[in-house]
């Protein structure tokens, strides 16, 4: 099994154990031992499980809760009667309500706590952007929001800066791939961040699941550690996705934000 794939099962694993005994979780806990990325990946994901069911009952409504209670009622019924058919329009209005109204509590507690849907895959995604030198850029001069072409002809379609983030100068651009899907990279000197820089990254958010929401609105994740903080704001439109990571904490980047948001040409 590969890193991707192990990635992709491990997200579907239930820390109560219930999976210990699968083969292909199996499978997926031997790649994940094999590579600290996936590992780190899938502790993060377990350490998520773990808070999003301790506050779940708080956020589950009353009236949602009872729905649930009542579909899991009819799922038994139906299982001690014959096997579940897939023609079976009644079966397949519960599942369809169940799987409705699942999403809709996943979705509202994502939202309680900060989180959104792809949100490691994004960290892990600008590690990978952070760990290129210099001369994997080519250099470029140019304004952030000029970029189209010349990703265009490098096989990327669609590049373009959110509001207000257009004349930022570029000294750098590349195009790579993160789990085989093509990312635009651009490299931006901005006084107004700690280290000075920040770096730009924009793809199609349906491949890798990295989709924020409310759309056009940013998302924040510190992804650095103590001492090397590092964080990425996150906002998506259209079906593509925008990033930047600096170096900093939450804070820096939502004065930054902030102030480009305030300025006329952004509003």
């Amino acid at each position: 099994m590969n890193a991707r794939t192990a990635r992709q099962l491990l997200r579907l694993y239930r820390p109560g154990g219930e999976d210990d005994g699968d083969r292909e979780f199996r499978a997926a806990f031997k790649t994940a031992g094999k590579s600290a990325e996936v590992e780190a990946a899938f502790q993060r994901q377990i350490a998520f499980d773990c808070v999003a069911a301790d506050r779940l009952e708080s956020v589950i409504p009353e009236v949602g809760a009872e729905q649930l209670e009542g579909c899991r009622e009819k799922f038994a019924v139906r299982r001690r009667r014959a096997r579940f058919s897939i023609h079976d329009p009644a079966m397949l209005a519960v599942g369809f309500s169940t799987l409705v109204l699942v999403g809709l509590l996943v979705w509202v507690l994502l939202t309680r706590i900060g989180g959104f849907a792809g949100m490691d895959e994004a960290a892990t995604l600008a590690r990978t952007g952070d760990a290129a030198g210099a001369e994997e850029y080519d250099p470029l001069t140019a304004k952030a929001g000029t970029l189209d072409d010349w990703f265009l002809l490098q096989g990327f379609e669609g590049f373009k800066v959110p509001p207000g983030f257009e004349d930022f100068d570029v000294v750098g651009v590349r195009l790579f791939h993160h789990e085989a899907e093509p990312i635009a990279a651009v490299a931006v000197p901005i006084a107004d961040l700690p280290d000075g820089r920040a770096f730009f990254y924009m793809f199609d958010s349906r491949p890798l699941g990295i989709m924020p929401e409310p759309e056009e609105t940013w998302r924040m994740i510190d992804y650095g550690s103590p001492g090397a903080e590092r964080v990425l704001a996150v906002r998506a439109k259209g079906g593509m996705t925008f990033m930047i990571a600096s170096k900093g904490t939450r804070g820096d980047m939502e004065r930054f934000l902030s102030a480009v948001e305030a300025r006329p040409e952004s509003n």
